[in-house]
């Protein structure tokens, strides 16, 4: 099985309801497969950056849409 990938909201939303008690790190381990340094990390990102810390970037800005077409 592949790695989650989750939406800054899908983040926040889980950031939330740990830091309310609603769920526990084996609760998050058991539904989702996060070990408990993912959502540490997460909440460290989210005390310091805010939900920007979750933003997507543009992603690969370094080649033309032509370029890649080319390739």
């Amino acid at each position: 099985m592949g790695k989650i990938k989750f939406t800054p909201e899908d983040k926040l939303k889980i950031i939330r309801a740990f830091q309310s008690g609603e769920v526990s790190y084996s609760m998050l381990k058991n539904v989702y497969g996060m070990a408990p340094n993912e959502i540490y990390r997460w909440i460290k990102q989210y005390e310091t950056h805010g939900i920007t810390a979750f933003a997507r970037g543009p992603g690969n800005s370094k080649y033309t849409q032509e370029f890649k077409i080319k390739c």
